[in-house]
């Protein structure tokens, strides 16, 4: 609230609400522009709105609140309002603004958070790409295809066995008959 009320009770801001509803006019011809605006900022007054109970936990430690109250000191009921409805407008803005600001600089750490995600999995898939290629038909997703290449191949073992058999019992016997 302290941060925002002064950066609402600005000199600048100030004088273009003087200057907007023609405020303080016998002043202005009498006075430098920077005496009108403190004559100004010393009739507005911001103020939290406690109940009791939160006013006595204010004196032991810091309380967060979301309520405050804008009064303006004037002669006139209707100038008092309208310059009170200016400033809180200003403060809705001012809000609405710190708002935006905090949801972009959110937005910008997620995208920056994403980027910083999608670069990491693309070395990680470049790395696991490097891997597979190194590593090729011995990778657990090869065990399958592993598994039909190693029954094929003790089948054609099994086959060259018997053949071996039959060749050596072939030559056995035509041993002995020479």
């Amino acid at each position: 609230l302290g941060i925002m009320t002064a950066q609402i009770l600005r000199r600048a801001r100030l004088s273009k609400l003087i200057d907007e509803l023609g405020l303080y006019p016998e002043e202005s011809r009498r006075m430098v522009r920077q005496e009108v605006v403190d004559l100004m900022r010393a009739d507005v007054s911001i103020e939290p709105v406690m109940n009791e109970l939160e006013a006595e936990q204010r004196n032991r430690q810091e309380l967060e609140f979301n309520t405050f109250r804008i009064i303006y000191r004037s002669s006139s009921p209707k100038t008092a309002a309208d310059v009170a409805n200016s400033i809180a407008n200003d403060f809705i803005s001012a809000n609405i603004q710190e708002r935006v600001e905090v949801s972009q600089r959110s937005l910008d750490f997620m995208d920056e958070s994403i980027k910083s995600l999608r670069d990491g999995i693309v070395t990680v898939e470049a790395a696991i790409k490097r891997v597979k290629a190194e590593n090729s038909g011995s990778l657990p997703e090869d065990l399958d295809v592993n598994q039909r290449i190693m029954q094929t191949t003790m089948g054609e073992l099994r086959d060259a066995q018997r053949a071996l058999d039959t060749a050596q019992s072939d030559a056995a016997f035509w041993k002995n008959q020479v």
